[in-house]
């Protein structure tokens, strides 16, 4: 019985198909090269960037770090993208000349520090030239300071000089704070501008019968809008 029970579970076991291990396969890419050739290339189907162009730059011959490659239209510039690939997909391979990106580097570099230099306009006057002098080559300001100082108008300058002095007499007779609350509110009403005829504040309270901007969002607003149903 038992010899008849082993012949069946192998005759059983004979009968099962019996599965193949799957065979991987990878995807192959094609290549053009702006500087000559095509070739093609066998790579992962999740191979990243970096990968794909080490792979394009042994068979160029090339540094891979003077190549990019583009995809589909797009410039690979994040080497650890991984690339969803299948057979037929095209790369187009650009080489870059080192030297020739070190200089334009450089050249962009040159040009941005010539816009950010300080320069005082033809006109001006020899106090200009003497306070430029002082603070660039003397107290070595950098040009941002400069920029800054130098575009503050004249004006600005007297009121800062007389508001300074008369802190001082301020402070010698004990109204020191009254002084600050003061120039505080007189600062706030002098910046407040000037408005055309006909133009509205975003303040209600200067517009006529505290008419609102269209589109302000306030409490009364809302509350019209959750009770006709529009919120």
């Amino acid at each position: 019985a038992l010899d008849r029970l082993q012949g069946g579970v192998e005759s059983s076991s004979d009968r099962l198909p019996t599965r193949q291990a799957p065979c991987s396969t990878m995807p192959r890419v094609k290549a053009k090269a702006l500087f000559g050739g095509q070739w093609v290339v066998d790579v992962g189907e999740n191979a990243s960037v970096e990968e794909v162009r080490k792979a394009m730059a042994e068979q160029a011959g090339r540094d891979e770090q003077t190549l990019w490659i583009v995809f589909k239209g797009r410039k690979l510039l994040d080497l650890q993208e991984k690339l969803k690939l299948k057979d037929g997909d095209s790369f187009l391979v650009v080489a870059q000349d080192k030297r020739r990106m070190k200089q334009i580097q450089e050249e962009d570099v040159d040009e941005i520090e010539k816009e950010l230099r300080f320069r005082l306009p033809g006109d001006a006057n020899r106090v200009q030239k003497f306070f430029k002098w002082l603070l660039k080559d003397k107290m070595k300001l950098p040009e941002h300071m400069l920029a800054l100082l130098f575009g503050i108008r004249r004006r600005t300058w007297i009121g800062v000089v007389v508001w300074g002095i008369c802190s001082h007499f301020a402070g010698r007779f004990s109204v020191g704070p009254l002084y600050i609350l003061t120039s505080i509110v007189a600062f706030i009403f002098l910046n407040l501008g000037q408005r055309r005829e006909g133009e509205m504040s975003a303040y209600s309270v200067f517009n006529e019968g505290f008419r609102e901007l269209p589109g302000t969002l306030n409490a009364d607003t809302i509350d019209n809008q959750i009770r006709q149903g529009q919120f």
